[in-house]
């Protein structure tokens, strides 16, 4: 396999302000930390999916912005993968209830993510 791009926590952040103004909300970090954190594990998982995974799941539990951060963590998900070549493919709504899901306390783990993110690539 090629050797894997990985997306910035620049990247991600610029992801965020944008879904922001475009959503509504407040732009800014509220656990930087979080963030680097999350990427910093990503780049020692293997597997392309499982990084994927850990990039959604901690983007998305690990409440790195004030606002979007189930949006920004689907988008740096899909965006990570396509930079890789990978086609990720979700129905909205169903995006949409996997993150809810995820959020919540003892909602999705970090396994179930990534089998869900696999079930839909292409």
């Amino acid at each position: 396999m090629a050797e894997i791009k990985y997306i910035t926590l620049e990247d991600i952040e610029e992801i965020n302000k944008e879904l922001v103004k475009k959503y509504g909300g407040t732009i800014g970090f509220l656990s930087k930390s979080n963030l680097e954190f999350t990427l910093a594990k990503m780049k020692t998982a293997e597997g392309i999916y499982k990084k994927a995974a850990i990039l959604m799941h901690g983007i998305n539990t690990g409440h790195v912005f004030i606002d979007a951060n189930k949006r920004t963590a689907f988008d740096a998900a899909l965006i990570f993968l396509r930079i890789n070549g990978i086609n990720f493919k979700v129905d909205i709504e169903e995006a949409e209830e996997v993150l809810v899901k995820m959020a919540k306390p003892k909602g999705m783990a970090l396994k179930e993510v990534e089998e869900w993110i696999k079930r839909h690539c292409d």
